[in-house]
């Protein structure tokens, strides 16, 4: 940003929070972008399940907390074909499974 001698208090505040607001927003939409597409692949499940709790803590940090609900059913979405009746068998359970639930 260049020092421009008119230019006040205010406008450079100002001029901060967009700067601030484009960064965060493209942060979400990173974020939000990474816990759609995220899958186990050849990862354990632990670390798996670690690096969707980080997207979930990154993307409450910007504000935009992840329904619980919504967190499991991602859990569940990458986790591939090979565990296709451990997800079918948690779907059908009548308690919900929470996210804190499957890490533990």
């Amino acid at each position: 940003m260049q020092h421009d001698a008119h230019c006040t208090t205010q406008k450079v505040w100002e001029n901060l929070r967009v700067m601030f607001l484009e960064q965060s927003q493209t942060r979400f939409d990173l974020l939000k972008s990474d816990l759609q597409t995220i899958t186990k692949g050849t990862s354990s499940i632990s670390d798996y399940l670690n690096r969707l709790k980080h997207i979930a803590d990154s993307l409450a940090a910007l504000q935009h907390p992840v329904p619980n609900k919504e967190l499991v059913a991602h859990a569940f979405n990458g986790l591939g074909p090979e565990y296709t009746n451990f997800v079918v068998m948690m779907e059908n359970l009548e308690h919900t499974s929470t996210f804190l639930e499957l890490r533990s």
